[in-house]
């Protein structure tokens, strides 16, 4: 076996292997997985006045769902936050294959909505094996006593692959502040109407 063979099937059992985890831990909705893991986003936003219930499964999955774009939807994980992630299996015109996976908590501690993104294993796994990529190819040339190409080849794999994850990530974020605004107007809003009745 040569050594292009053995990084070629760890490179696929990487892949395919974070792919896995993701989807059986996603769709089952382990609560380490939603709670857990390589943190790549935090909102925080403050509520003054708040109610005891937070808002329903129900009203977060009807903003967030699209015609369009991937809808999102929610999990309770325990009595004050729920995980969250993009409908799996949808057909959508934009599919947006988002680098992230959340967890929205309300926190009656700090009276705060706080919404964390924690990077999908697959796509931690792909960053790597892409990034990768050149050095590997740079260390197989070496070893087979051939001359290096030119460093713009490598640097060209990389800066795409930045700029591709970069508009990924812009457009996921923005999806996850606007799950922390609402929520934290829902949460607080519910609380005003609930006073306007008493």
């Amino acid at each position: 076996m040569t050594n292009e063979d053995i990084i070629g099937i760890f490179v696929v059992s990487l892949l395919v292997g974070s792919l896995l985890a993701d989807l059986v831990f996603g769709a089952t909705w382990h609560k380490a997985y939603f709670t857990s893991g390589l943190t790549i986003f935090v909102k925080r936003i403050p509520v003054k006045h708040w109610h005891t219930n937070i808002p329903s499964q129900a009203q977060l999955e009807k903003k967030f769902r699209s015609d369009v774009i991937s809808s999102l939807i929610f999990k309770e994980i325990d009595v004050h936050s729920y995980g969250f992630r993009e409908k799996m299996f949808e057909f959508k015109l934009m599919r947006t294959p988002g680098p992230m996976h959340g967890l929205l908590m309300f926190d009656t501690n700090t009276s705060q909505v706080v919404v964390k993104g924690f990077v999908n294993w697959f796509i931690l796994a792909f960053s790597l094996v892409w990034l990768g990529l050149p050095i590997s190819g740079a260390v197989l040339i070496l070893l087979n006593n051939e001359p290096l190409p030119s460093p713009l080849i490598p640097l060209g794999i990389i800066g795409g692959f930045i700029l591709a994850m970069g508009i990924m990530y812009l457009f996921q974020s923005s999806r996850f502040s606007n799950v922390a605004s609402f929520a934290a107007q829902s949460w607080a809003r519910k609380h005003m109407q609930d006073g306007d009745e008493a």
